[in-house]
């Protein structure tokens, strides 16, 4: 194969984490509307959900609706529970009045200081100058805000975070101050993070959804999925992203290059569950076979957008659900970072099925051990060469692929004794798929 490009690289060791095959079709949805005591339910059906007393206008009765309308369903769905994020407040106080002293903390990496006057300074004056100094560090987008209330020993300096949930750090907070006391924050990631602490493997769900469609929310939640093996699928229906403003969510997922979340632009976004209605669809697919451009989504309005419109929410990577030929059409399918969706799902599944393949044949019962020869390598190649072979028939790879190994005569005597292989793996071309289509016509007379 001309000029192999390495797609995937992947790192073996016991504690290696692989997403089941089976999760790659479950998604979760989270919602606040708390119809149950459990951490999470599984569903087939919003029968099962009605049962449980869910009512049409719950978020999340609204998304699995979505989710379960669609040309193809996933066959099950958990619902978990958020609760809605909450201010972090925290509060100092002077503990000694000294002259001529630097007063400072660090906040978020940044050291907040004022040097107090040789004399004339009070508690309140130093606290008030502790917050005009956190004003001259963040002109702009400041994480806190902050008063200062009372007078000698009981003044009080109040900083209560700017975005609900968003986590302050307070650290080398100065022996003369007093960090009196802290409201942990309330995060939906926190939320997220408890159910899939103690969620069953057979139920796994590889794609989140989330009811809140607040940028706040989704750019948290998109932030903490970057560093999970899942992935994130959501709506917005601000304004912001029409006229790219500065600052809008889309712009900023683009900024922090996130190939794990998927946006779209829907006027609907609180209303049908066009995220939800997305992921139904194609989640159900098996990794690989599917493009998420060009897809029409039951029980979803296309926006009516202008031509300026788009082409702000494209120029963000972001995505859209507009009428083309007259069918409500998904464009493009592509992730904040510039990546198709269906690649990111792809790789994962790709890596995780090497993954699976090659653990199978090391714990196989019948074979005692893998020894370290042309045979033993020859065995763990078949075990890559499986996967990029599944990987093709499933449209996700090109013909063309290769696998490489060593030969044992090449191999260093450390490796040897230390049971180490090195330099194997797989070359391969992604498949991709074809979104646009530039057609000429000739005609002649």
């Amino acid at each position: 194969m001309a000029s192999p490009a390495l797609i995937v690289n992947v790192t073996i060791t016991k504690s290696t984490r692989t997403v089941q095959v089976a999760s790659f079709n479950i998604p979760v949805i989270f919602g606040p509307s708390d119809r149950f005591s459990d951490v999470y339910r599984v569903y087939d059906s919003t029968d099962g959900m009605t049962s449980d007393g869910f009512m049409s206008s719950d978020p999340e009765f609204i998304e699995a609706v979505a989710l379960s309308s669609q040309a193809i369903v996933p066959a099950q769905w958990l619902i978990g529970k958020f609760t809605a994020a909450v201010d972090q407040v925290d509060t100092f106080q002077v503990g000694t009045l000294t002259p001529s002293h630097a007063y400072k903390f660090t906040m978020n990496s940044t050291v907040i200081q004022y040097t107090s006057q040789p004399s004339g300074d009070t508690q309140q004056s130093i606290l008030a100058a502790l917050l005009a100094a956190i004003a001259t560090a963040f002109p702009t987008n400041s994480p806190v805000t902050g008063a200062v209330t009372g007078s000698g020993s009981g003044a009080t300096l109040t900083l209560t975070s700017s975005t609900p949930g968003l986590g302050i750090s307070y650290t080398a907070v100065d022996s003369d101050l007093t960090h009196v006391n802290t409201t942990p924050n309330h995060t939906i990631v926190q939320d997220i993070e408890a159910l899939y602490a103690v969620v069953t493997p057979n139920v796994y769900p590889y794609g989140v959804i989330c009811t809140s469609h607040v940028a706040s929310d989704i750019i948290q939640i998109a932030t903490y999925i970057e560093t999970q093996l899942l992935v994130y699928v959501t709506a917005t229906l601000d304004s912001a992203v029409l006229s790219n403003s500065a600052g809008n969510v889309m712009a900023t997922l683009m900024g922090l290059a996130f190939d794990r979340t998927l946006i779209l632009y829907s006027a609907q976004a609180n209303t049908n569950g066009p995220d939800g209605a997305w992921m139904g669809y194609m989640l159900s697919t098996t990794p690989g076979t599917g493009n998420w451009a060009m897809k029409t989504l039951a029980g979803v309005t296309p926006d009516n957008l202008n031509p300026t419109q788009i082409a702000n929410i494209l120029a963000n990577n972001g995505n859209i659900y507009v009428t083309i030929g007259g069918n409500g059409t998904t464009l493009y399918g592509i992730t904040p970072a510039g990546e198709y969706f269906d690649v990111t799902i792809f790789l994962d599944w790709l890596a995780s099925t090497i993954q699976t393949n090659i653990i199978a044949i090391e714990t196989d019962p019948l074979n005692l051990k893998i020894p370290y020869t042309n045979q033993g390598i020859a065995m763990l190649e078949s075990g890559i060469a499986s996967a990029m072979k599944q990987g093709q028939n499933q449209n996700g790879l090109a013909p063309g692929w290769d696998v490489f190994a060593p030969d044992v005569s090449q191999v260093t005597s450390a490796d040897k004794s230390n049971r180490v292989l090195n330099g194997i793996g797989a070359n391969g071309e992604l498949a991709g798929a074809i979104n646009k289509i530039n057609v000429q016509v000739y005609v002649t007379s």
